[in-house]
């Protein structure tokens, strides 16, 4: 029960900084989308 909570520990902390980089990436993409009109 430890081993697999220690695997799931290892498992969040590499997914979770790349999703919060992709949450950031899409969030400046949505703020030029709607900054620009040659986007649209």
């Amino acid at each position: 029960m430890r081993c697999l909570f220690r695997v799931f520990s290892v498992v969040a902390e590499t997914i979770y900084p790349t999703v919060l980089a992709l949450l950031m990436a899409y969030k400046s993409l949505t703020v030029l989308n709607s900054n620009n009109t040659v986007f649209l």
